[in-house]
């Protein structure tokens, strides 16, 4: 680490203060600069930061901490980087580290598949099934339509 001389001129007081201010400012830039790293897939990173930001804005109000994400910029894409004081930044990290768990096992239960089916063409607009999803069947069966 690199120090730096400081002269301080003034009257006494104003000096003592000033003496003063620096010594805590340093103090305080030391404690707030501790940093940490989470690695996140980059396709995760919209599932961290949330609708209009409030996941990612969420996690920095409950700990104070800084948390930047990769811009297209740069070369490492999955890494996440905090800074702060020592505590914000390791509970931001498992924040972060848990809602990427969450978001990976989640993402796991949800295989996407696709089946085809043979329907009659006098179904056109939409079939709801369940309460899940809802399949909008357009002119593309009438491609594969079989001749029974």
């Amino acid at each position: 680490m690199l120090l730096l001389k400081v002269t301080v001129r003034g009257p006494k007081e104003d000096v003592k203060k000033a003496c003063q201010q620096l010594q805590e400012l340093t103090t305080e830039r030391q404690l707030s600069s501790y940093s940490a790293e989470v690695r996140a897939k980059p396709q995760h990173h919209k599932f961290l930061i949330g609708k209009n930001g409030a996941n990612i804005k969420k996690i920095r109000d409950l700990t104070g901490a800084r948390i930047v994400f990769p811009t297209d910029k740069d070369e490492n894409k999955d890494v996440i980087t905090i800074t702060g004081k020592q505590k914000a930044v390791e509970l931001a990290k498992a924040e972060l580290e848990a809602t990427i768990k969450e978001i990976v096992s989640s993402r796991r239960r949800a295989i996407m598949c696709r089946k085809e089916v043979y329907i009659y063409n006098r179904i056109n607009n939409s079939i709801i099934v369940g309460s899940f999803c809802c399949l909008h069947v357009r002119c593309i069966y009438q491609i594969h339509r079989s001749k029974n």
